[in-house]
């Protein structure tokens, strides 16, 4: 089987961050939300390895560039998310309708 480079399992991980971030914010409840995410992070973590080290990572990576950020800069990052998710959830429900 052939193995796949980091770069290709890192915009994996992105996506599956993406999709849990669909399915989870907003969540019915904090407690709710915090319980879905520690379960799919446990999930992952036995399916994946490789992947749930590539999510972490990507994590890790985020939390580096957003220490520095301003107040204006991460509200402006904020509202970025804010229309990304919006965007998929448009997406997912325009998938499962279908034509």
């Amino acid at each position: 089987m052939k193995k796949r480079r980091p770069r290709g399992r890192k915009r994996e991980a992105r996506r599956w961050l993406d999709e849990l971030d669909v399915r989870t914010i907003p969540g019915p409840s904090m407690r709710e939300a915090s319980l879905e995410r520690d379960r799919a992070f446990a999930d992952l973590e036995v399916q994946d390895k490789a992947l749930y080290d590539a999510v972490h990572q990507c994590i890790s990576d985020e939390m580096e560039r957003n220490a520095g950020l301003t107040f204006e800069e991460w509200r402006a990052q904020a509202a970025r998310l804010g229309r990304r998710l919006h965007n998929l959830r448009a997406l997912r429900q325009a998938l499962r309708s279908g034509p």
